[in-house]
């Protein structure tokens, strides 16, 4: 994590991993951004997906000419086991937008937002030899 010392911001670079075109594209499909309300949270709704072993909720995606570039994650966890400080309502938070935020799945089980971030981005095409 890198403190930025004019506006002492923290930022931070997600993790990114190569995966197929086509579970890029199903994770971007589940983009939930538009549905997470971190100022009204009993409304905040998400999906939550599944991967490497963690929940995650994909909180933006880029796409050009009918192609997925990238989709930006969160990890999650159930509310019950979320130890952090809850979401700050201020919109100056160093850690973001999203850390500390809770929403419902479709299921209606809350989990809540970690400030863990990873990126998905295409497989690259290898270059013939």
């Amino acid at each position: 994590m890198i403190k930025n010392k004019k506006n002492k911001r923290k930022t931070r670079s997600p993790m990114e991993f190569e995966v197929s075109q086509n579970f890029l594209e199903m994770v971007a499909h589940k983009n939930s951004c538009s549905s997470l309300d971190m100022y009204e949270q009993e409304k905040s709704r998400g999906q939550v997906i599944e991967w490497g072993g963690v929940f995650w909720v994909c909180v933006g995606s880029t796409s050009q000419y009918q192609s997925y570039l990238d989709a930006q994650l969160h990890r999650v966890v159930p509310k019950e086991q979320y130890q952090e400080p809850p979401h700050s309502y201020n919109g100056n938070d160093p850690d973001g937008y999203y850390p500390g935020g809770k929403f419902k799945d479709r299921k209606g089980k809350w989990w809540v937002i970690t400030d863990d971030e990873i990126e998905f981005v295409p497989l690259k095409e290898k270059e013939p030899a």
